[in-house]
C-alpha cells in the first residue's frame, strides 16, 4: 500500500449526524478494515455514540465480498489496465459509477452499490489513490440522499431498514448455498 499523507479532499457539506452519513462512513470503514488497519480521518469519523452499523449489514457485506470480490477485482483492473491509479482518475471512475446509481431501485440494490464502491476504494488505495475512501464515502452519501429524497425510503428509520434488507439478502445467500450443494 502506498504511503498516504494527510487527506486533502474538499470537504463538501455532509451532515455527519445523519443516518445517510453514518451508513456511508461505517460501510467504507468496515470494508477497508478487512485488509488494513484503517480509520477515517477525524474530520470524517462518525462520533463514537453514533456507531450503529448493524451486525446483519456487516455480515451481508462479508458474504457479498466473499462471493463477488474476484469479479469486482477483475472489472476494476480492466478499467485501469495500464494506467496508474491516483485520486483524480479514481474520482472520474466513481463519477461514472454514480451515473449508474439511477438504477438503484431497492435497499438491496443500494447496499450492493455501496459495498462495491467501498471495495473499489480498497483496491484503489492498494494502488496508490490515498483519498479513495473519502471519494467513495462522498458518492455513497450522495446516492443514499438521492435514494431517500426519491421517496423510496424514509430517513428516520434508514439504518433499521438497511439491517432488515441485509437480513433478507443474507437469507438469499443461504438459499443459494443450499442449491449449490
Amino acid at each position: 500500500m502506498a504511503a498516504c499523507g494527510s487527506t486533502n479532499v474538499e470537504v463538501k457539506i455532509m451532515d455527519p449526524a445523519s443516518p445517510e452519513y453514518v451508513f456511508a462512513a461505517q460501510l467504507v470503514e468496515h470494508v477497508m478494515q478487512r485488509k488494513f488497519i484503517f480509520q477515517l480521518d477525524e474530520r470524517f469519523r462518525v462520533r463514537q455514540d453514533m456507531r450503529l452499523f448493524p451486525e446483519k449489514t456487516r455480515r451481508y457485506v462479508g458474504y457479498f465480498l466473499n462471493k463477488f470480490s474476484l469479479e469486482l477485482y477483475f472489472g476494476f483492473a480492466k478499467c485501469f489496465e495500464s494506467k496508474a491509479i491516483h485520486n483524480f482518475n479514481f474520482e472520474q471512475f466513481v463519477a461514472k459509477l454514480k451515473e449508474t446509481s439511477r438504477s438503484v431501485r431497492s435497499k438491496g440494490d443500494l447496499l450492493r452499490f455501496a459495498t462495491c464502491l467501498s471495495y473499489y476504494a480498497e483496491l484503489a488505495v492498494i494502488r496508490g489513490a490515498c483519498n479513495a475512501p473519502y471519494i467513495s464515502l462522498r458518492c455513497i452519501y450522495d446516492v443514499v440522499v438521492e435514494y431517500i429524497n426519491s421517496g423510496k425510503q424514509g430517513a428516520s428509520n434508514f439504518l433499521n431498514d438497511m439491517e432488515e434488507a441485509s437480513k433478507e439478502l443474507l437469507e438469499d445467500f443461504i438459499i443459494d448455498k443450499k442449491f449449490i450443494f
